[in-house]
């Protein structure tokens, strides 16, 4: 039996070439908008993937609403009905990095000064379609960007420390060579199938086809510790594909509880060539593993109350999570990666369903520090060090068929500062605020 919790769950059953020209034009719009940009929000992750999603600050794996469910918990699409939704996000993170202390080692890569990272806009798409093919299999598809992260610091003018001592010499740029910066995005493709195996009961597979991009520039001054200097910084975007799978369970305990968890596996990923200078272990960066439980409460008719708790295991992958510096090679086995920790992210949201028309929801995130204060020499390029985030957002129904969901996230200004790695002498502060906007239509056939 179909157990709908949102009111917009239909059991009509369309032509399969109808379902082929759904997916397509999903599959469609989101090549057309591009696969997104900096989207570092918890870590290089993004808070929510959804549009209703985002605007309960990313909490849903006891509550699905909407096509892009399977980012979340895949069982989810069993109570959602047949419906497409596509969404759209503008994400505005503003970082900088700020070096204070003159330089008095020979080796130091910094001098002081204050400089912000340009290209302060991103889009970032997201897509999917439900279908109900009997009372108890759903099939979905869903399209996202699943995380990443960007800097892109100017050239300029700076004294840069003589690497042979002795006085300071002209250089341009955060790490003297010019133009510095990183720019990574991944993005997940997941078919996926829901059973509900008891009434209001439901448990989801998602295989995850992922595919990832990366370029670095300007970190030539880098080369003296990396095992490969031709295969460190600007080469350009180089691709990684690769494959994990997610896997969730959802549920009603009672009318006015529901509870739900799921877990995705570490995403193996081909490794960079064109970096293999760079990340430990030659050029790999695997998607690390994490899980989710949450609950949706039900107080009063018309308010649901979510609840998530997120574990992200930054340190499987290390690439990621290894110390700089380790006192191996940029790129060796054990090389020096980013010092990430371990991510645990609770998730609260909101969901009050104003009219039969309107529907009004919040969200509040908070997350410990992924990046501990002496490891910020390399996390300028990947300063993803916000904590807490706070969303707001709407949908608004114009038909059986037709609605529009909008939300906006707001993540206040944090600052980590700490020593250079490569000059004690010195103090280095990365700052990140962000906002984001997202608009999202919904079709249900």
């Amino acid at each position: 039996m179909q157990t709908s919790h949102g009111g917009d769950g239909l059991s009509a059953h369309r032509p399969a070439r109808r379902i082929a020209r759904l997916i397509a034009g999903v599959a469609g719009a989101f090549a057309l908008a591009g696969a997104g940009g900096a989207q570092a929000t918890n870590g290089y992750f993004q808070h929510g993937y959804g549009t209703a999603s985002k605007a309960l600050a990313g909490a849903g794996a006891a509550l699905s609403l909407d096509a892009v469910a399977p980012s979340v918990n895949p069982a989810g699409i069993a109570f959602l009905g047949n419906r497409v939704d596509f969404g759209l996000t503008a994400f505005n993170p503003e970082r900088s990095v700020d070096v204070e202390g003159a330089p008095t080692q020979p080796a130091n890569l910094l001098t002081p000064g204050k400089v912000e990272s340009d290209r302060p806009w991103f889009p970032i798409p997201n897509g999917g379609i439900t279908y109900r093919v009997d009372d108890r299999l759903a099939l979905g598809l869903a399209l996202y960007g699943n995380g990443g992260i960007n800097t892109d610091y100017p050239a300029f003018g700076r004294t840069c420390p003589n690497p042979l001592g002795g006085p300071a010499v002209p250089g341009k740029g955060v790490f003297c060579g010019g133009e510095a910066g990183v720019d990574l995005t991944q993005v997940f493709l997941s078919p996926t199938a829901a059973y509900e195996f008891l009434d209001g009961w439901a448990v989801g597979v998602s295989p995850i086809l992922a595919a990832q991009s990366f370029e670095a520039k300007g970190l030539g001054a880098f080369a003296p510790m990396s095992k490969d200097p031709a295969s460190l910084s600007d080469n350009g975007h180089d691709m990684s594909y690769g494959a994990g799978v997610r896997l969730g369970i959802q549920g009603a305990v009672t009318d006015w509880l529901r509870v739900g968890a799921s877990y995705r596996t570490r995403v193996e990923m081909s490794k960079f060539d064109d970096y293999d200078g760079l990340f430990a272990e030659d050029g790999d960066f695997d998607i690390p593993p994490s899980w989710t439980v949450g609950t949706a409460l039900r107080p009063v008719e018309g308010l649901w109350i979510l609840a998530d708790f997120q574990q992200i295991q930054y340190d499987e992958v290390a690439a990621v999570s290894n110390e700089f510096p380790a006192g191996t090679q940029l790129g060796a086995e054990n090389g020096p990666g980013f010092g990430w920790e371990t991510m645990n992210v609770v998730k609260l949201g909101l969901q009050w369903r104003a009219s039969e028309k309107l529907t009004l929801r919040a969200g509040y995130s908070t997350t410990d520090q992924p990046i501990p204060d002496d490891q910020l020499l390399f996390n300028i390029l990947a300063p993803g060090v916000v904590e807490d985030h706070f969303t707001a957002g709407f949908g608004y129904r114009f038909s059986e068929s037709w609605s529009v969901d909008a939300s906006a996230l707001y993540a206040p200004k944090v600052d980590v500062s700490g020593a250079n790695a490569t000059d004690p002498a010195q103090d280095v502060e990365v700052e990140l605020s962000e906002f984001s906007a997202t608009i999202g239509v919904t079709y249900r056939y």
